[in-house]
């Protein structure tokens, strides 16, 4: 039963309550109007706060980057900042994935594409680079970039909130980081995953630590679970938990490795 629910039975409550004192009422009571303001006034701050939750639960940072009139300074001074943990920490996070010459890698939520540059450089001309996000911007932004840096091993691709959008057995290493929180359908964007990643081939997630994370309001209200959850969310899909990678540096997140049967 939600909050909303409880406060209005209790006032049903009270009400019948006071309807069936008037009977019994004596000359020196106080009015009804006496007794239940400071109820009303419990429950209008009750409501008052439901709305303020309502208003900021579940908001991903994902819908503030998708408007058609956003300028690109916006999304990238937010991405991008040296002040965003994995961003400051990328040739650190890239040193611990093991890429090679060759793989076939996708960015799974790549964004502006922040580590678009040292993913590719990791996997050589011979390999390739799929980033894949939902917003059409980004989409843009990555292409743009790609095409003024030279690559002609990088692929933008447009994906969906249910699917990687990707080939079977397409790509050998999934990386996701700062984006899983944020998936509405979890289950069915791993069931792509799971398609899409050769066997043998591996996934690392990157994500906000409930714990770490709990001192900022924003990060508190997107996290949907712990990370033993996402754990077991991967588990379920197929996927083996390898171990959690030791980056010190990362004050705020976790680091998973999985890989694919």
């Amino acid at each position: 039963m939600s909050v909303l629910q409880w406060v209005q039975r209790l006032w049903l409550a009270v009400l019948r309550v006071e309807v069936l004192s008037l009977s019994t009422r004596r000359p020196g009571d106080s009015p009804l109007w006496r007794r239940l303001w400071p109820l009303a006034l419990a429950c209008l701050y009750l409501l008052t706060i439901l709305h303020a939750e309502a208003a900021g639960t579940r908001r991903s940072p994902s819908r503030d980057f998708s408007g058609p009139r956003l300028k690109s300074s916006a999304w990238l001074s937010f991405l991008e900042s040296g002040r965003r943990d994995v961003f400051a920490n990328r040739d650190v996070i890239v040193a611990v994935l093991g890429l090679r010459p060759g793989m076939h890698v996708a960015d799974v939520g790549a964004g502006s594409g922040a580590f678009m540059s040292r993913l590719v450089d990791r996997i050589g001309p011979s390999g390739h680079y799929y980033a894949i996000d939902i917003v059409p911007h980004f989409i843009r932004h990555i292409r743009d970039r790609a095409q003024i840096l030279g690559y002609q091993n990088v692929t933008p691709v447009l994906g969906a909130t249910t699917t990687a959008t990707l080939p079977e057995a397409s790509i050998d290493f999934a990386f996701i980081c700062d984006t899983y929180v944020h998936m509405n359908a979890p289950d069915r964007m791993l069931a792509s995953l799971y398609k899409a990643v050769k066997p043998g081939g591996e996934i690392i997630l990157i994500d906000f630590d409930r714990q770490k994370a709990a001192d900022v309001a924003w990060i508190r209200r997107n996290i949907r679970a712990s990370k033993e959850t996402y754990r077991h969310e991967f588990e379920l899909a197929g996927f083996r938990f390898v171990r959690e990678e030791a980056i010190t540096s990362l004050k705020r997140n976790f680091v998973y490795r999985f890989s694919r049967p």
